[in-house]
């Protein structure tokens, strides 16, 4: 908008072309999400129930070595795997539901989140990825036009997908600009089966199979992207069992993460149900940093949320919508260390966090942990 004097002094008064671009890109992940979750949400019912009567259901736990130079950082498995729930016999609508009254602190408040124009945040830019060794958070992204990053690459049509590379091993160079490797030729039809794994210090691998994505791109330490077609083995597992490394279960609406006295309950929505097949989770304590990403498990392809956490603290750093193919990624043997979970009301729902995940954003409150 452009409003004119119609004297010598023209006053001018407008708008950002960019950052209404951008303003709408925000709105409409809410939107989306909203309406996801509007779409699957039945009318409540008066019956309620005790969230600590909730018992261990769909649990993933995982310690298994994936062999050779591959590296999960699964080193802090405590079980064996069992699998998640199962995504295929989930409803696409629930014709019947209890709705609770849980008796727990759910997302009233929410993390802190970053606003459209933050300054003075990381950077990301096109280029090789880092050497090895390398400690930090990689993050699978979508380039857009419109997006936080619109201006961040020097040529947008290089490729659609890219890999992003936080480092966490050096807290003073969180603010340097991090490599941003693109994924020339890497098709993905479905966001919510893609998958991303170490293979050690031979690089990084992330992809699908067939009717997910066009195949997988290994990226080695130092290097650029070589698709390779056929994923690995590694890949498949990781995308068919989302293994993790901290026991959880699932029921309803409600995740529980831990045992014992540190147990939590985190509910996905409110007022929460306590029946139905709505969500399937992945639970990683790596390193310093707890990662707890969550999928509608009756949208197959729709990608969900990361709720990503000092593992020290349980302060939560940043959350997002996501998809699976985010990891933190560490060389063999570094110990994952003490963990405390998260505040549940701190943590909030799937609403509170419908912007996407910021690695940027995630930068700056690490640095402000550590």
């Amino acid at each position: 908008m452009a409003l004119s004097s119609a004297g010598g002094m023209g006053v001018q008064l407008g708008f950002d072309a960019g950052r209404c671009r951008k303003l709408r890109s925000s709105l409409s992940l809410v939107v989306m999400l909203a309406l996801v979750q509007l779409g699957c949400t039945p009318e409540p019912e008066s019956a309620s129930a005790n969230i600590d009567a909730v018992p261990s259901g769909s649990m993933s736990v995982d310690e298994h070595e994936t062999g050779g130079a591959a590296d999960d950082m699964q080193e802090g498995g405590v079980g064996t795997t069992t699998p998640i729930t199962s995504v295929a016999a989930a409803p696409i609508l629930p014709t019947t539901s209890t709705t609770a009254s849980v008796g727990i602190r759910v997302g009233a408040v929410g993390p802190p989140q970053p606003g459209l124009w933050v300054d003075d945040l990381p950077e990301f830019r096109q280029g090789h990825a880092p050497e090895w060794p390398f400690v930090g958070v990689v993050q699978l992204w979508r380039h857009d036009r419109i997006g936080r990053y619109s201006d961040v690459f020097v040529d947008e049509s290089v490729a659609e997908w890219w890999l992003l590379y936080l480092g966490l091993d050096d807290p003073a160079g969180l603010h340097r600009r991090h490599p941003a490797v693109p994924l020339p030729g890497l098709m993905i039809e479905c966001l919510g089966r893609v998958a991303l794994v170490s293979h050690g210090a031979v690089g990084l691998e992330v992809g699908g199979s067939a009717g997910v994505a066009s195949g997988s791109v290994v990226v080695p330490w130092g290097a650029v992207a070589l698709p390779v077609g056929e994923p690995s083995a590694v890949l498949l597992d990781e995308a068919r069992s989302r293994p993790s490394s901290v026991p959880f279960s699932i029921r309803g609406d409600v995740v529980t993460v831990g045992a014992g006295v540190q147990q939590q309950h985190y509910a996905m929505r409110t007022p929460s149900r306590l029946d139905g097949d709505w969500w399937q989770a992945q639970v990683r304590h790596d390193g310093a940093l707890l990662v707890m990403s969550v999928q509608p498990s009756h949208l197959r392809c729709l990608n969900g949320v990361t709720w990503i956490s000092d593992a020290g603290t349980g302060q939560v750093l940043a959350c997002g919508a996501n998809t699976p193919a985010t990891r933190l990624v560490a060389p063999r043997g570094q110990t994952a260390g003490d963990l405390v979970l998260p505040d549940p009301e701190i943590a909030g729902g799937v609403l509170d966090c419908a912007a996407r995940l910021d690695l940027p954003w995630l930068a700056q409150q690490y640095a402000q942990v550590r």
